[in-house]
């Protein structure tokens, strides 16, 4: 059985790839640092897990903010546009849809990650 969160992730990445939207703009990122005029860029991507399930401390504690993040404020800001004014589904089927994906955040039956993302550069000296 498929779960809500992967039919989520899948049509929210199928509507945005149709319509030339780009949710992840970082991989651009240090192009467009260097273009600017920077130096020594340093980009970096680490895994960062969404839930309480890590047994280390410190990721169990970055989880917890990004499980809260997740399912408190960003499902809802990141879909419900995206799915009803350009994917064609009704408000009523996205509501039913993020709160099954609310749903199975709240458990910690899966262990999700995401990334975080980060870049350095030098402005040069003039």
């Amino acid at each position: 059985m498929e779960s809500d969160t992967n039919r989520w992730y899948t049509e929210f990445h199928q509507i945005a790839r149709a319509h030339g939207l780009e949710f992840d703009p970082f991989p651009q990122m240090p192009d467009l640092l260097r273009q600017g005029g920077f130096i020594n860029v340093l980009a970096t991507e680490r895994p960062c897990p969404i839930g309480t399930w890590p047994k280390d401390k410190k990721l169990k504690e970055i989880g917890r903010f990004f499980k809260h993040q997740f399912i408190n404020m960003a499902v809802d800001s990141y879909s419900l546009a995206l799915f009803t004014r350009i994917g064609g589904w009704s408000e009523a089927e996205t509501q039913v849809l993020l709160a099954r994906v609310r749903d199975e955040f709240k458990g910690n039956k899966m262990h999700l990650y995401t990334h975080c993302s980060y870049a350095i550069a030098e402005k040069p000296q003039n």
